[in-house]
């Protein structure tokens, strides 16, 4: 019971670290979007992308070989470090390498972002026993979309300051989140003994990386389930960027200021506590829930943001955040139980992988057609190519199924 209670320490600690992360994305994206223009927001996410596509191929060989609580007290240490670094260059930088250092410093922290997220994932088997993945899962993701919420408030408060001290406040910020989840991570329990003994022998020891790449690809590619939901993965991660675009773009049209856009990112995590919260009390929901549907629900909520105004935008926000959360959890329920101990660290890096790489895409893309269309094309050209999408997915699953039947 000890060791079961110490397991949640995982959650605060993942959550401190967001809060951190988040606040720091706020303050950086807007200053960014207001000194360099929305395309080179789009460019810092797609840097972040390319840190992100490195730290997934190292985490799908090193995840599942090094105890997973060991790698992650390394990624705190490392974010830590990161934070020292780009506070001691901020000092002295001017002009346009304000800019690069930030943009550096998000690719750096996406990097070890990319490696945390499947290794705090693969790591609850471990720590967790036998018990109910769905519950822990669900109680995971509500306790993170509230700090995802708590975020954007705190991203507002130091963004109220004058842009040189809200960048240093935001990092220090970031750094002290990060000391913190250091020392819950410390408090965590190890690894389950079978897990320690197999991750310790003279076989595992001596299997060459490149085999457990190899071996853990095939494994993936060998799974109808993952090969299925990576493609569902993967697109409601694309369209699911382009919230932040939509909701930049009606701020500037509406002349509203960073209280606006600070609001907007809060309500829009609200609809991703809200749907975590429904799952924590009636699991049995997601099964009623497939990702064809979703998507659907996803473009009826671009339709919404037709409509003039703010208010529109912040809605379709918080639906479809709500809705990406509600297939995030189910998604890593079913993982968790489908995959074997020795390859659970490989099957979340790759879909931590297609989660962060299709959201970086996404980001690269919507920036683009956002700074060509209005908000109100914009929103309309994403239900449009969203609800095609549906349509094409579901004349493919009902030729397969007809195929099958003959």
């Amino acid at each position: 019971m000890v060791r079961h209670s110490r397991a949640y320490y995982l959650i605060p600690a993942t959550a401190l670290s967001r809060i951190g992360t988040v606040a720091y994305t706020i303050v950086v994206t807007w200053y960014i979007s207001q000194h360099a223009g929305q395309q080179m927001v789009g460019v810092m996410n797609a840097c972040s992308g390319a840190g992100i596509f490195l730290a997934s191929i190292l985490g799908f060989v090193v995840i599942d070989r090094f105890k997973k609580k060991s790698l992650l007290i390394f990624y705190d240490i490392f974010n830590s470090l990161c934070c020292l670094c780009a506070l001691i260059l901020l000092s002295s930088a001017r002009g346009e390498f304000i800019v690069y250092i930030l943009i550096i410093l998000s690719a750096l922290m996406s990097l070890a972002a990319t490696a945390y997220s499947p290794t705090s994932r693969a790591i609850i088997p471990e720590i967790l026993g036998n018990r109910e993945f769905e519950k822990y899962n669900s109680t995971y993701s509500m306790v993170g979309e509230l700090s995802r919420a708590v975020s954007p408030l705190v991203g507002t408060m130091i963004l109220m300051q004058n842009f040189a001290n809200a960048l240093e406040l935001s990092i220090i910020v970031n750094l002290v989140s990060f000391i913190l989840s250091l020392v819950l991570t410390f408090m965590l329990p190890a690894g389950s003994v079978a897990t320690r003994r197999s991750e310790g022998s003279e076989v595992f020891q001596k299997t060459h990386i490149l085999h457990d790449l190899r071996i853990g690809l095939v494994y993936i590619a060998s799974s109808a389930y993952f090969r299925r939901e990576l493609i569902f993965a993967a697109l409601l991660n694309i369209w699911g960027a382009s919230t932040l675009f939509l909701l930049l773009g009606r701020i500037a049209y509406l002349g509203l200021g960073q209280e606006v856009y600070g609001l907007g990112m809060f309500m829009g995590t609200m609809g991703a506590v809200a749907a975590s919260f429904i799952l924590n009390r009636i699991p049995a929901l997601r099964r009623w829930v497939h990702p064809q549907i979703l998507l659907l629900v996803i473009s009826g909520a671009y339709v919404l943001a037709l409509i003039p105004g703010i208010i529109s935008v912040i809605t379709a926000q918080s639906i479809v955040s709500g809705i990406i959360v509600i297939y995030t959890i189910g998604l890593f329920s079913d993982l968790q139980k489908k995959s074997d101990a020795g390859h659970i660290g490989k099957v979340m890096s790759v879909f931590s992988l297609a989660a962060a790489l299709f959201t970086s895409l996404g980001n690269l893309l919507f920036s683009h057609l956002s700074a060509r269309v209005d908000t109100g094309v914009y929103a309309f050209v994403c239900a449009a190519s969203l609800a095609l999408t549906a349509a094409v997915l579901w004349a493919i699953r009902r030729h397969l199924l007809t195929r099958a039947s003959r």
